[in-house]
């Protein structure tokens, strides 16, 4: 197991079972619809079980990611959250649904966050998608100190800053068996990143990140949200976030309205998936000008 990382980056390492598999895990990705933002879930299968990352925003997508998992025939020992955003954990209620015994985790830190953010964020789904939005949510526990138990896959949970706001919340997946990162939303994949609420700071703390994650030398990258199915080119994708929030980060301090952050970004990324995500990123973002819009 690789050692613990800088504590600015808030590592911590998560092994299931007492030794890694003889064999290379079994990744795949579920692409969640247009209504939740092409977010991804990842299943991770070892020689028995199945570990499942991030559960998908809307009940539909959260119905059709429990059948993927009934699928592959393995128990699901553990659902694991990387950060508090909605569209990573309200489809926790259908897999709930399916496999009621399997125990959902988040780091200690993020499950704070959580904690405060749930039931605002429960809430505005429930105005704007009531047929896709749960009543309640199943419970989340803190990851515990001795890790998961059962798939026999060796883990690496690496915390630092993404795109949760100014907290550094966010939580990326390291498997040294299959060389393969799952960044969460560290990086986007063909997608507008989602940028509301990060500040100057937290956005090179982000870049910082980047370097950390990129260091890693995966071959794989299962980033958090992505425009298709398919392998990622890491080094472009890498390369991508770097220009995009550095772009952002410019444009921010120079404009004077979330009008003007948005046609200035759509015109450097038109071809991105999910509008929405900027418009909303620049809705909720406070620029040297301009403060976020009244909700």
């Amino acid at each position: 197991m690789r050692q613990t990382l800088p504590a600015a980056l808030i590592a911590a390492s998560l092994v299931a079972g007492a030794a890694a598999a003889a064999r290379p895990p079994r990744i795949e990705t579920f692409i969640g619809g247009p209504k939740s933002y092409l977010v991804t879930s990842t299943l991770i299968s070892g020689p028995k079980g199945l570990t499942l990352i991030d559960a998908q925003l809307t009940m539909t997508d959260g119905r059709a990611l429990a059948r993927r998992v009934a699928a592959t025939g393995r128990p699901l020992d553990a659902i694991f959250i990387t950060h508090p955003d909605a569209d990573h954990y309200i489809g926790l209620a259908a897999l709930h649904e399916r496999f009621p015994a399997a125990p959902i985790y988040m780091t200690s830190e993020a499950l704070s966050e959580y904690h405060g953010a749930a039931a605002p964020q429960l809430e505005r789904r429930r105005r704007t998608m009531p047929d896709e939005t749960p009543d309640q949510l199943p419970q989340i526990a803190q990851l515990p100190p001795g890790g998961l138990t059962g798939s026999k896959i060796t883990f690496e949970i690496i915390q630092g800053q993404g795109d949760y706001g100014p907290q550094p919340v966010n939580s990326a997946i390291w498997i040294p068996a299959a060389a393969t990162l799952i960044s969460g939303d560290t990086t986007f994949d063909g997608v507008y990143p989602w940028l509301g609420k990060s500040t100057p700071l937290s956005r090179r703390r982000w870049l910082a990140f980047l370097d950390r994650l990129e260091a890693l030398r995966p071959v794989h990258l299962i980033s958090g949200h992505k425009n298709q199915a398919g392998e990622e080119n890491v080094g472009q994708v890498f390369s991508f976030m770097r220009r995009y929030i550095a772009d952002f980060d410019a444009l921010c301090a120079r404009v004077e309205s979330a009008d003007a952050l948005t046609s200035g970004m759509l015109a450097k990324y038109p071809n991105l998936k999910e509008p929405d995500l900027l418009r909303s990123s620049a809705s909720s973002v406070e620029c040297a000008h301009f403060k976020p819009k009244a909700k």
